[in-house]
């Protein structure tokens, strides 16, 4: 979800056997299932937190901060650079 503007699902793969943190491709999807985009993702461990990076070619467009919940990671983010 973004603001109001949209929402949609993500596919993701990559990453561990168990847990969050790992690298990942990720690739969004609009409600209607028309693709949005694409990041490679990093999730690190960080205490009782996770810091959560989205990258294109590996230049930082987004970061969040996620945290468990019962079925999975909830994550806030935000946009960054241009």
């Amino acid at each position: 979800m973004f603001t109001s503007a949209y929402r949609g699902p993500g596919l993701a793969t990559g990453g561990p056997r168990e847990g969050f943190a790992g690298r990942y491709h990720v690739r969004y999807f609009f409600e209607d299932g028309a693709f949005s985009d694409e990041y490679d993702l990093l999730i690190e461990k960080n205490g009782d937190v996770y810091d959560v990076s989205w990258f294109v070619e590996n230049e930082l467009r987004a970061v969040g901060v996620g945290m468990e919940v019962k079925d999975g990671l909830a994550v806030g983010w935000r946009k960054v650079g241009a």
